[in-house]
Protein backbone atom coordinates (compact mmCIF):
# COMPACT_ATOMS: atom_id res chain seq x y z
CA UNK A 1 0.00 0.00 0.00
CA UNK A 2 1.19 3.87 -0.22
CA UNK A 3 3.57 4.76 1.97
CA UNK A 4 4.19 1.53 2.98
CA UNK A 5 8.24 0.15 3.20
CA UNK A 6 9.17 -2.72 1.40
CA UNK A 7 12.58 -4.54 0.83
CA UNK A 8 13.49 -5.39 -2.98
CA UNK A 9 15.81 -8.02 -3.07
CA UNK A 10 17.58 -9.73 -5.89
CA UNK A 11 20.22 -12.70 -6.61
CA UNK A 12 22.99 -12.18 -8.96
CA UNK A 13 24.97 -15.67 -10.36
CA UNK A 14 26.72 -16.79 -13.12
CA UNK A 15 26.88 -20.20 -14.61
CA UNK A 16 25.26 -21.03 -10.80
CA UNK A 17 27.71 -19.45 -9.04
CA UNK A 18 27.10 -15.80 -7.27
CA UNK A 19 28.32 -12.79 -8.50
CA UNK A 20 31.24 -11.53 -5.93
CA UNK A 21 30.51 -8.04 -5.97
CA UNK A 22 29.21 -5.38 -8.61
CA UNK A 23 26.83 -2.88 -8.73
CA UNK A 24 23.13 -2.92 -9.77
CA UNK A 25 20.23 -0.31 -10.60
CA UNK A 26 16.86 -0.97 -9.35
CA UNK A 27 14.02 0.67 -11.64
CA UNK A 28 10.93 0.85 -10.30
CA UNK A 29 7.88 2.02 -13.16
CA UNK A 30 10.10 2.94 -15.36
CA UNK A 31 12.35 5.23 -12.35
CA UNK A 32 15.71 4.73 -11.62
CA UNK A 33 15.22 4.42 -7.96
CA UNK A 34 18.68 3.47 -6.62
CA UNK A 35 22.04 2.04 -7.14
CA UNK A 36 23.35 -0.97 -4.96
CA UNK A 37 26.07 -2.94 -4.08
CA UNK A 38 26.11 -6.40 -4.73
CA UNK A 39 27.67 -8.64 -2.13
CA UNK A 40 28.29 -12.16 -2.10
CA UNK A 41 25.66 -12.34 -5.07
CA UNK A 42 22.58 -10.56 -3.58
CA UNK A 43 21.78 -7.54 -3.35
CA UNK A 44 19.05 -5.51 -1.06
CA UNK A 45 17.26 -1.80 -1.14
CA UNK A 46 14.02 -0.43 1.24
CA UNK A 47 11.97 1.40 -0.96
CA UNK A 48 9.19 3.28 -0.15
CA UNK A 49 5.74 3.17 -2.11
CA UNK A 50 5.11 6.90 -3.34
CA UNK A 51 1.66 8.16 -2.59
CA UNK A 52 0.87 8.84 -5.99
CA UNK A 53 0.66 5.09 -7.15
CA UNK A 54 -2.53 3.65 -7.20
CA UNK A 55 -4.07 -0.45 -6.46
CA UNK A 56 -2.71 -2.02 -9.81
CA UNK A 57 0.72 -3.98 -10.79
CA UNK A 58 4.30 -2.08 -11.13
CA UNK A 59 7.31 -3.32 -12.65
CA UNK A 60 9.80 -3.84 -10.62
CA UNK A 61 13.61 -4.34 -12.89
CA UNK A 62 16.94 -5.01 -11.13
CA UNK A 63 20.01 -4.05 -13.86
CA UNK A 64 23.48 -5.53 -13.18
CA UNK A 65 26.37 -3.48 -14.74
CA UNK A 66 28.51 -6.09 -15.25
CA UNK A 67 32.38 -5.90 -15.48
CA UNK A 68 35.24 -7.27 -17.64
CA UNK A 69 34.57 -10.80 -16.95
CA UNK A 70 30.52 -10.90 -16.54
CA UNK A 71 27.94 -9.70 -18.77
CA UNK A 72 25.68 -7.23 -17.83
CA UNK A 73 22.27 -8.96 -16.77
CA UNK A 74 18.01 -7.55 -16.15
CA UNK A 75 15.85 -9.33 -13.67
CA UNK A 76 12.05 -8.82 -13.51
CA UNK A 77 9.12 -9.39 -10.84
CA UNK A 78 6.13 -7.41 -10.05
CA UNK A 79 5.23 -5.01 -7.48
CA UNK A 80 1.37 -5.54 -6.42
CA UNK A 81 -0.37 -2.46 -4.50
CA UNK A 82 -3.34 -2.89 -2.33
CA UNK A 83 -5.51 -0.26 -0.91
CA UNK A 84 -4.13 1.25 2.16
CA UNK A 85 -7.03 0.90 5.45
CA UNK A 86 -8.36 4.33 5.43
CA UNK A 87 -9.69 6.51 8.69
CA UNK A 88 -12.13 8.97 8.82
CA UNK A 89 -11.20 12.48 10.74
CA UNK A 90 -13.96 14.53 11.94
CA UNK A 91 -13.60 17.51 14.78
CA UNK A 92 -16.60 18.52 17.55
CA UNK A 93 -18.67 21.11 15.74
CA UNK A 94 -21.14 23.69 16.43
CA UNK A 95 -23.83 24.44 14.76
CA UNK A 96 -27.06 27.27 15.60
CA UNK A 97 -30.80 26.36 14.62
CA UNK A 98 -31.33 27.93 11.27
CA UNK A 99 -27.79 28.14 10.11
CA UNK A 100 -25.63 26.69 7.90
CA UNK A 101 -23.17 25.01 9.25
CA UNK A 102 -20.15 23.25 7.26
CA UNK A 103 -18.83 19.58 8.45
CA UNK A 104 -15.55 18.97 7.59
CA UNK A 105 -14.43 15.46 6.75
CA UNK A 106 -10.79 13.98 5.95
CA UNK A 107 -9.98 10.50 5.07
CA UNK A 108 -6.34 9.36 6.10
CA UNK A 109 -4.18 6.25 6.76
CA UNK A 110 -4.18 5.22 9.84
CA UNK A 111 -1.51 7.13 10.87
CA UNK A 112 -3.16 10.62 9.60
CA UNK A 113 -0.46 11.45 7.43
CA UNK A 114 -1.62 10.35 4.40
CA UNK A 115 -4.60 11.96 3.35
CA UNK A 116 -7.19 10.55 0.51
CA UNK A 117 -7.48 12.86 -3.10
CA UNK A 118 -10.65 10.96 -4.03
CA UNK A 119 -13.56 8.97 -2.91
CA UNK A 120 -16.98 9.90 -1.27
CA UNK A 121 -18.92 10.07 1.80
CA UNK A 122 -22.87 9.81 3.19
CA UNK A 123 -23.60 10.91 6.13
CA UNK A 124 -25.80 9.82 9.45
CA UNK A 125 -26.72 12.14 12.32
CA UNK A 126 -28.14 9.80 14.73
CA UNK A 127 -28.31 6.55 13.07
CA UNK A 128 -30.98 8.50 10.51
CA UNK A 129 -29.43 8.72 6.60
CA UNK A 130 -29.38 12.10 5.35
CA UNK A 131 -31.54 12.28 1.98
CA UNK A 132 -32.26 14.74 -1.20
CA UNK A 133 -35.69 15.54 -2.04
CA UNK A 134 -35.55 12.60 -4.41
CA UNK A 135 -34.62 10.15 -1.18
CA UNK A 136 -31.09 9.29 -2.42
CA UNK A 137 -28.43 9.83 0.16
CA UNK A 138 -26.70 12.86 0.21
CA UNK A 139 -23.18 12.34 -0.93
CA UNK A 140 -20.02 14.54 -0.79
CA UNK A 141 -16.79 13.60 -2.35
CA UNK A 142 -13.27 13.94 -1.51
CA UNK A 143 -11.49 17.17 -2.59
CA UNK A 144 -8.60 16.61 -4.65
CA UNK A 145 -6.87 19.71 -3.43
CA UNK A 146 -8.10 20.28 -0.24
CA UNK A 147 -8.27 16.46 0.79
CA UNK A 148 -11.66 17.68 2.37
CA UNK A 149 -15.60 16.36 2.02
CA UNK A 150 -17.52 19.41 3.40
CA UNK A 151 -21.41 19.10 3.73
CA UNK A 152 -23.31 22.41 4.41
CA UNK A 153 -25.98 21.48 7.39
CA UNK A 154 -28.36 23.67 8.34
CA UNK A 155 -30.00 22.78 11.91
CA UNK A 156 -33.16 21.93 12.69
CA UNK A 157 -34.43 22.60 16.55
CA UNK A 158 -35.25 19.05 16.22
CA UNK A 159 -31.52 18.35 16.95
CA UNK A 160 -30.63 21.33 20.17
CA UNK A 161 -28.08 19.50 21.97
CA UNK A 162 -25.48 16.80 21.73
CA UNK A 163 -25.65 14.42 18.34
CA UNK A 164 -23.99 11.63 17.35
CA UNK A 165 -22.33 11.69 13.29
CA UNK A 166 -21.48 9.16 11.16
CA UNK A 167 -19.92 8.59 7.92
CA UNK A 168 -19.15 5.65 5.63
CA UNK A 169 -16.35 5.79 3.07
CA UNK A 170 -16.50 4.77 -0.46
CA UNK A 171 -12.56 3.96 -0.78
CA UNK A 172 -10.92 4.81 -3.79
CA UNK A 173 -7.85 3.61 -6.03
CA UNK A 174 -5.41 3.83 -2.85
CA UNK A 175 -7.90 3.74 0.13
CA UNK A 176 -10.07 1.31 1.33
CA UNK A 177 -13.65 1.81 2.30
CA UNK A 178 -14.49 2.71 5.70
CA UNK A 179 -17.14 3.98 8.26
CA UNK A 180 -16.88 5.98 11.34
CA UNK A 181 -19.10 7.06 14.12
CA UNK A 182 -18.14 9.94 16.41
CA UNK A 183 -20.21 10.47 19.36
CA UNK A 184 -21.95 13.66 20.45
CA UNK A 185 -19.71 15.40 17.70
CA UNK A 186 -22.41 17.77 16.69
CA UNK A 187 -23.43 20.24 19.04
CA UNK A 188 -26.97 22.04 17.74
CA UNK A 189 -27.40 25.32 20.21
CA UNK A 190 -30.63 27.12 19.87
CA UNK A 191 -30.87 30.33 18.04
CA UNK A 192 -30.94 33.72 19.64
CA UNK A 193 -30.23 31.82 23.59
CA UNK A 194 -30.71 35.16 26.21
CA UNK A 195 -27.70 35.91 28.16
CA UNK A 196 -26.85 38.06 31.05
CA UNK A 197 -24.08 38.98 32.74
CA UNK A 198 -23.20 39.47 36.68
CA UNK A 199 -20.15 41.78 37.59
CA UNK A 200 -19.37 41.44 41.37
CA UNK A 201 -19.48 43.65 43.71
CA UNK A 202 -15.53 45.23 43.93
CA UNK A 203 -14.10 47.83 46.60
CA UNK A 204 -10.97 49.52 45.66
CA UNK A 205 -9.42 52.54 46.90
CA UNK A 206 -8.39 55.52 44.57
CA UNK A 207 -5.71 54.56 41.97
CA UNK A 208 -5.06 51.49 42.81
CA UNK A 209 -6.08 48.47 40.59
CA UNK A 210 -9.31 46.66 40.57
CA UNK A 211 -10.01 43.03 39.40
CA UNK A 212 -13.57 42.82 37.95
CA UNK A 213 -15.19 39.04 37.96
CA UNK A 214 -18.15 38.12 35.75
CA UNK A 215 -20.20 35.40 35.41
CA UNK A 216 -22.23 34.71 32.04
CA UNK A 217 -25.30 32.62 32.36
CA UNK A 218 -27.99 32.02 29.88
CA UNK A 219 -31.55 32.70 30.95
CA UNK A 220 -32.53 29.15 30.45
Amino acid sequence: AIGDKINITAKVTSNGAAVKTGKATIIVNGMNVAKVDVVNGKLSYQYTIPTNFTTKVYNIKVKYEGNDTIAASTGNNNLTVVAKQSKINFNTTYATVGENTNLKISISDMSGKILAKGGSLTIKINGKQLKNPDGTPVTGKVDSKTNLVVFTFTAPSSLVGKNNVSFAYSGDNQFTSSEGTFTNALIINPKGTPTKIVVNNVTAKYGSNATFKATIYDNN
